[in-house]
């Protein structure tokens, strides 16, 4: 669920300019009952996700990595030489954590870093990822 909220984020926010993919090490069978209402709630589509396998997406294949990990529930992934790696500890919701309030905690933790991370690139030297990055919905949510 964490890299598929961080998926739709990203390619909300960074547009036409964001390639986002979302995988994971061991992904669950079907993606998360309520993500489509969660990522909704703030006016971003989550339409398309699909729990993915890291080997069908090479981390080497692309120009940032960001890994989204509990080191202390499961098996991070270590990006090969190449990709720049952002490496973020947020554990995903676990037994008992399925409650309305946990999830859009999670989601709003990840929003923000996803948001400040697409900021960034943004600013950065190359194309002009900036041009076109779609404003903040204008559902409640994080700013």
């Amino acid at each position: 669920m964490r890299s598929q909220i961080a998926e739709a984020v990203a390619r909300w926010y960074g547009g036409p300019h964001v390639e986002a993919f979302s995988a994971g090490v061991n992904p669950a069978a079907a993606v998360h009952p309520r993500l489509a209402q969660l990522m909704g709630e703030i006016g971003i589509p989550a339409a398309g996700a699909v729990p993915t396998s890291l080997r069908h997406r090479p981390m080497a294949a692309y120009d940032v990595v960001v890994t989204l990990c509990d080191p202390e529930r499961a098996t991070c992934p270590v990006p090969p030489a190449g990709p720049r790696h952002i490496s973020w500890v947020i554990p995903g919701p676990g037994p008992g954590e399925a409650a309305p309030e946990a999830l859009r905690g999670l989601r709003d933790a990840i929003v923000a870093r996803v948001r400040a991370l697409v900021d960034e690139l943004a600013a950065g030297d190359g194309p002009d990822p900036a041009r076109d990055v779609r404003p903040a919905p204008s559902s409640p949510g994080p700013a």
